[in-house]
């Protein structure tokens, strides 16, 4: 499913938005506990990639501004894959 990348913040997000709760809970299957690991492919983020979910939308953040974080968590809830879940 590709992803549309939002700006916030001057920080990059990419959203992700299924068809339904079921493909979602499949898909977030295939990525690794910290987040690096989807499916076969390791991913090479700039940093520590944050994965928030709400229903059948999924945002990535992998950066580090704490207003950045702070917001998604307000909208979001808690991110569902980070580093510090994969250690």
């Amino acid at each position: 499913m590709p992803g549309r990348e939002i700006v916030a913040s001057g920080e990059s997000l990419l959203a992700f938005e299924f068809p339904s709760e079921t493909e979602t809970d499949e898909q977030l299957a295939l990525v690794s506990e910290d987040g690096y690991g989807i499916g076969l492919k390791y991913i090479n983020w700039v940093n520590d990639p944050y994965f928030f979910r709400n229903g059948t939308l999924v945002v990535v953040y992998d950066g580090d501004t704490s207003l950045v974080k702070t917001t998604l968590e307000e909208a979001m809830n808690e991110p569902i894959i980070s580093p510090a879940i994969g250690s």
